[in-house]
């Protein structure tokens, strides 16, 4: 574990969070899953990678499917981790980090509180809610029907899909070229710039 994600677990446990130490899933993301090894991965979850890939194309509207996608409609799943992993670890980072202060907004809102101290900075917190659940396409259990916007002090906003902590820590899944896809490059730039 590097320094800087000692320091934020450090402060994520003193403000009451300690199971986001697990939630994360650190240093534990798909089994197999390392930049070298993307290519070889056929499965994730059980679930073979043309199967997902139809799954996570827009429209699709199977129940772990989505209107808007999961990924483009050329978009390969493996070039998107690929892609995105190796963002992540240029910038010195790793996805459970990315995942964190998101999980962090999660588990705040959840307390019914608005505002949250991060990294030194006060962000105000809201949710919108949707009439339907949209389940993660991986079949892991998880399930949303929350987007959560950020507003920092600037007056920047961030939005994301309550599916995205967990795909994030996971599986290291930012989206592909859809809606609400949120880059790895924003997080780092929202929360620890």
């Amino acid at each position: 574990m590097t320094e800087k994600e000692a320091s934020i677990i450090s402060e994520l446990c003193s403000l009451g969070v300690e199971e986001l130490r697990n939630s994360t899933l650190i240093d534990q993301i798909v089994p197999g899953y390392r930049l070298e090894g993307l290519e070889k991965i056929e499965a994730i979850n059980g679930i073979p990678l043309a199967k997902l890939e139809v799954r996570m194309r827009p429209g699709n509207r199977a129940p772990n499917g989505s209107i808007t996608g999961f990924l483009g409609d050329k978009e390969r799943l493996i070039d998107t981790l690929e892609r995105d992993g190796n963002y992540v670890r240029s910038c010195g980072y790793k996805h459970s980090l990315l995942a964190l202060p998101l999980f962090l907004v999660k588990k705040t809102v959840g307390r019914k509180q608005h505002e949250l101290m991060f990294n030194g900075r006060r962000f105000t917190l809201n949710a919108m809610g949707s009439f339907g659940k949209q389940e993660s396409p991986f079949d892991d259990g998880t399930s949303t029907s929350t987007d959560f916007i950020v507003t920092d002090s600037r007056g920047k906003e961030l939005v994301f899909s309550g599916l995205l902590p967990e795909m994030i820590a996971r599986y290291g899944f930012y989206e592909g070229n859809v809606p609400h896809r949120l880059t790895p490059g924003k997080i780092i730039n929202f929360f620890y710039a």
